[in-house]
């Protein structure tokens, strides 16, 4: 079983509403990782073009995925914003994040891992139950289909019969958090091991070693038809090993023990595709005052976009770092971002 996670941002979400009843426009100040899919969200809930809809988002205080995707309090202070004709504020309570920000994991599962005597992986069957939460939202459909991407990727297993259902309950929605899907995949996957070499008596090291996927198969096609175009597993498991000294654990334990602690020592070794859309938007403009601005459609929630993305662009252009200066988070500035995971 994974159990549910809550995300705790430093910054709760919130909303500042503006109308502009001469122009006929919104303006929203959020705390939001994708301010362009958010706009265009509000703007079809409100009844009006994207074109009457600014969203502002000029730094995050962390979103772990949950600040991604539209909201009702995005709707709502700005309707309220017209409504009273003034600037409307929003901020939720920690205790409101606790119980309105969309969450993540719960799913229930059942699974088998079939090995010959050998020690080698024959097949996997998971029948896993996704819990959705009382009903679904924007991104609700991502912790089951990125599930199916995972097993039969670092480890070879010729056969896998996999089932994700998801259900309706009476709990706060399930949304993106943290690589949804893949790290539920992960905990079964890896348990299973961790079972099959406790019961079959192999070590659990060299029974993840001995099925990774060798380097000279590559690139390799698995069982769901997913390529693998490259990968030294067994290479680069070995030398987590050696970073962690594994060999000198159960000394560390027993001095542990020793001094009334428990010492525990996990496994898990999994590849996750990072890639989003295949495009993303960017515009450079040389000012009048010598400097550069580097307007992005991403955003930064804590990475140091505004160091790194400066550091690139005044490495190829010849010019010291502090000429650069990065634009983010706005939507009448850059008409399309995909904003940040």
């Amino acid at each position: 079983e994974n159990h549910r996670i809550v995300t705790n941002p430093m910054e709760p979400r919130g909303v500042i509403g503006l109308w502009d009843a001469e122009r006929g426009r919104y303006t929203a100040y959020v705390s939001s990782q994708s301010i362009h899919a958010t706009r265009d969200n509000t703007a079809r809930a409100l009844g009006v073009p994207p074109s009457a809809v600014r969203f502002v988002a000029p730094d995050v205080g962390g979103g772990f995925g949950a600040k991604n995707f539209i909201y009702p309090e995005h709707v709502l202070i700005l309707w309220a914003a017209k409504r009273v004709g003034r600037p409307v504020k929003w901020i939720a309570t920690r205790s409101e994040g606790f119980l309105s920000d969309h969450q993540a994991r719960d799913h229930r599962a059942e699974a088998a891992l079939a090995l010959d005597a050998t020690g080698r992986f024959l097949a996997l069957r998971v029948n896993s139950t996704a819990n959705a939460g009382a009903y679904l939202v924007s991104a609700g459909g991502v912790q089951t289909f990125q599930y199916a991407h995972l097993p039969g990727t670092v480890y070879r297993i010729p056969a896998i019969e996999l089932q994700v259902s998801a259900v309706l309950t009476n709990t706060a929605p399930i949304g993106v958090t943290r690589g949804p899907g893949f790290a539920e995949a992960v905990n079964i996957i890896e348990r299973l091991i961790d079972k099959a070499a406790r019961q079959c008596g192999f070590d659990r090291a060299e029974l993840r070693r001995i099925n990774m996927v060798p380097a000279e198969a590559m690139p390799m096609t698995n069982a769901f038809g997913n390529t693998v175009d490259s990968g030294a597993f067994a290479q680069t498991f070995d030398r987590a090993l050696a970073a962690a000294d594994v060999e000198g654990f159960a000394a560390r334990r027993r001095d542990s023990e020793a001094r009334g602690l428990l010492r525990g020592l996990g496994f898990a070794y999994h590849i996750k595709g990072t890639g989003g859309s295949p495009h993303e938007n960017v515009d450079i403009r040389f000012e009048a005052d010598g400097t550069v601005s580097l307007i992005t459609g991403t955003q930064t929630i804590g990475q140091g976009h505004e160091t790194t993305f400066p550091q690139i662009l005044a490495d190829r252009l010849g010019l010291p770092n502090e000429r650069i200066r990065l634009v983010q988070g706005d939507t009448d500035r850059i008409p399309l971002g995909g904003g940040h995971g």
